[in-house]
């Protein structure tokens, strides 16, 4: 057992130890990080007016080295760069931003058409078929299976029915494109109405009562858990006697308020989900019915002659004749009107819709037998669930970026104004600032100050140098798209170049919508040759880029680079994933190691490791 000595010399040991922590440190930078979460709803807002103060006071300072004994010059030139922010934030506003959002519907619309979450076990045995088909082109027995379907086939009809294959997926494509802007047009003019909150919350309360009420036989106990509670508050006697003036309305009753009560308990993001969902659903269906109404229109003819017109620039091979022969050949009687129509071009598109047809029957087949044997090994199964959830993750983070466009654009304008007005009066701001240092915060302001001078620093080098690769990627993939005809590709660049911010991952994560759209457009084939293309820019930007441009500023390991995102992303979301390697930098180099900005840390018994911070 311990002396009363021991137990003493234990107890100064402890005191010792906690008086000897930093607490003016810990308290200053608690404090911080408390202004930081309270502000956390003006983020963005915070953020931008950072890097776009940081963007234009790099820009003066290499126009003009000497602003400090030329203040008017300063202020002209600041003028002169602000007048260019605003005029790309005007033209983002008004031309680019409704352009990103319109194609960023299509390919929601896309992805969801395609069905990945519920048809996974068709994409495979499709691929497998395709890639069995092309095979199969090379052998002697296609000549022979080719020329006896050929000769089994009326020409003129399959023809025809190429055609008109053709033409409705043309005018399918058409329709849905104004569904998707009509219905975004009802929404705007609907969402602030009270008839639309009425909808929404008539809605959501069924929608919860399915998703968190009903299933699982969650209700029998729910049920119970409410009626206990009934009668802790109110009493047996009374319980019954409400019980029994509600009669058969009492489930019903009962419902209702439990529906209540989780409505009130759901968490912001869940409830968002559910009015994001709501959006969607209000807009198809009104998008529906603006489409149907539209048809009979003389100017929906007309955008749909606009339509064909540029899906035949694009896609010759879908659409090679002028739009008054196509309409003339669309209204064709029968076969034979319709090979009268075509004339010349008879012999030409007959060939190509028998290819066409064998080809597809052929994949079909192919398709089937590899269905059946993947059934047989019930593997679809766990495949499906797999893709399921990742597809629903994908188009959550798709829908929410798009919903989010409206508001970021906002906050852009009121950040180039707030960076303006910063600019404008940088000196005597810098002046007030300094003095603090002079006050009674001047602890606070020599403990925080030269921390958030040096991670302000770094922060701005790295998302500059960064910019320049994302820049660099986007050329890169644009090419790639215009050259393989991929569409919507004003808003699958802008994926390309806000993933490009977030080192390793970012190429990838806006790659998967780019293969899916491709996949759905072109097949696998396009699909296949649109990854080999962005696997060859990915290297470029690992083995040039990266080292090229980023150089000492983020140069993290690739592991450490992954872990950091990973956690970074699970807990703070986007910003965790934009924000994680930069803060994991100046913690390691200036926390840790203790580095000047700009400059490596000494070694201490020999070279540092290669690739470490």
């Amino acid at each position: 057992m311990a002396s009363n000595d021991e137990r003493h010399t234990l107890a100064e040991e402890r005191l010792n130890f906690l008086l000897l922590l930093p607490w003016m440190k810990i308290f200053t930078w608690g404090l911080f990080l408390l202004a930081v979460y309270a502000l956390r709803s003006f983020f963005t807002v915070i953020f931008l007016t950072f890097l776009l103060t940081y963007i234009a006071a790099n820009i003066l300072r290499r126009i003009t080295p000497a602003l400090g004994t030329w203040e008017w010059l300063r202020k002209v030139l600041v003028l002169v760069t602000f007048a260019i922010f605003f005029a790309i934030s005007y033209t983002g506003g008004n031309f680019i931003i409704p352009e990103i959002i319109r194609q960023g519907q299509l390919v929601v619309k896309t992805v969801q058409d395609f069905g990945l979450d519920r048809g996974i076990h068709k994409i495979i045995p499709d691929l497998y078929g395709r890639w069995k088909y092309a095979i199969f082109k090379k052998t002697r027995e296609f000549e022979a299976e080719f020329k006896a379907f050929s000769q089994s086939q009326d020409v003129k009809q399959v023809t025809r029915e190429a055609f008109l294959a053709q033409a409705k997926a043309l005018r399918s494509e058409f329709r849905r494109e104004q569904a998707l802007r009509l219905g975004q047009q009802r929404w705007e003019a609907a969402k602030s109405t009270p008839e639309y909150e009425a909808a929404y919350r008539a809605w959501l309360e069924r929608t919860v009562a399915e998703d968190l009420y009903l299933p699982d036989g969650k209700r029998a106990k729910l049920d119970a858990a409410k009626e206990a509670a009934l009668i802790g508050v109110m009493g047996q006697s009374a319980f019954d006697l409400l019980k029994r003036s509600y009669g058969e309305n009492y489930p019903a009753y009962l419902q209702s308020q439990i529906v209540k009560e989780q409505l009130a308990g759901l968490e912001r993001d869940r409830l968002e989900a559910y009015a994001r969902a709501f959006q969607d659903r209000f807009a198809e269906d009104e998008g529906e019915k603006a489409a149907a109404a539209a048809e009979q229109t003389p100017e929906w003819e007309q955008g749909f002659r606009e339509h064909y017109n540029a899906h035949r620039k694009s896609h010759p091979g879908d659409a090679a004749y002028e739009y008054e022969k196509f309409i003339a050949l669309e209204a064709a009687l029968d076969d034979r009107h319709f090979s009268t129509l075509l004339g010349e071009e008879q012999a030409r598109a007959g060939a190509r819709a028998l290819a066409q047809k064998f080809e597809a029957q052929k994949i079909n087949q192919f398709s089937e037998d590899a269905s059946r044997k993947l059934s047989e090994a019930g593997i679809f199964n766990y495949v499906n669930e797999a893709a399921g959830q990742v597809l629903s993750r994908l188009l959550g983070w798709l829908r929410q970026g798009i919903a989010s466009l409206v508001s970021f654009t906002f906050d852009v304008i009121l950040s180039v104004f707030l960076s303006l007005i910063i600019m404008w009066d940088l000196p005597r701001l810098a002046r007030g600032v300094a003095r603090l240092g002079q006050s009674r915060l001047r602890r606070l302001y020599n403990e925080l100050a030269p921390g958030l001078a040096s991670f302000g620093l770094l922060l701005g080098q790295s998302f500059v140098a960064r910019a320049l690769i994302a820049i660099v990627n986007t050329a890169l993939i644009l090419t790639t798209l215009v050259v393989m005809g991929v569409e919507q590709r004003t808003f699958l660049c802008t994926m390309v170049f806000i993933c490009s911010f977030i080192p390793i991952v970012g190429v990838v994560l806006s790659g998967v919508p780019i293969a899916l759209v491709a996949l759905q457009v072109g097949g696998p084939v396009l699909a296949l040759k649109l990854i080999a293309a962005l696997t060859v820019i990915t290297i470029v930007e690992s083995l040039l880029l990266d080292p090229k441009i980023m150089g000492d500023v983020l140069n993290l390991h690739t592991l450490v680079v992954l872990i950091v995102l990973t956690v970074g992303g699970y807990y703070f979301g986007v910003w965790g994933l934009l924000l994680g390697v930069p803060i994991a930098v100046y913690v390691i180099r200036d926390v840790i190691l203790k580095e000047k900005p700009g400059r490596p840390a000494p070694a201490a018994t020999g070279p540092p490791a290669r690739g470490a911070a």
